[in-house]
């Protein structure tokens, strides 16, 4: 069953730099202790997506919400996404999987509420902005204190 709500946050992608890949609290902790995590997170956001406000019963994931700016990569937050949102935030691995730019163009027009051109675009400068950040080799990572209560 899928149902809606009303829509909160913008959607772009939000690519990982390469020096990054496999980084996550999802890999770093004991799958007790994220599934305690996301215990809370799903609750917080009532199992709703809170990008779009999507809800289904099952496919639903917990997002690690990072910034990236040359050398610092800062984990600020936890969110709850469905499939076709989380696809959009990491549309560099949707691609590796097989998720067409159609797909990913549509769902970020739809939800945004703009032109396909314009969500096409905005996906483009992403991968512009990964390119430049992928090149940089030395990162510091750190976490805010809000993620950790």
């Amino acid at each position: 069953m899928v149902t809606s709500k009303t829509p909160s946050h913008i959607l772009l992608p939000r690519l990982v730099p390469q020096p990054l890949w496999g980084l996550s609290g999802y890999r770093k902790l004991t799958s007790t202790k994220w599934e305690k995590i996301r215990k809370v997170v799903v609750a917080e956001a009532d199992g709703a997506c809170e990008v779009c406000a999507e809800t289904r019963e099952k496919g639903m994931i917990v997002d690690e919400v990072w910034s990236y700016i040359p050398g610092q990569a800062t984990l600020s937050g936890l969110r709850l996404l469905c499939p076709p949102c989380n696809a959009v935030t990491h549309a560099g691995q949707a691609r590796s999987r097989g998720v067409d730019d159609e797909q990913l163009v549509a769902q970020c027009a739809r939800v945004n509420g703009i032109s396909g051109k314009d969500a096409a675009n905005a996906i483009e400068n992403a991968f512009t902005t990964w390119r430049e950040l992928h090149s940089e080799s030395h990162w510091h990572v750190s976490v805010l204190p809000s993620v950790l209560e």
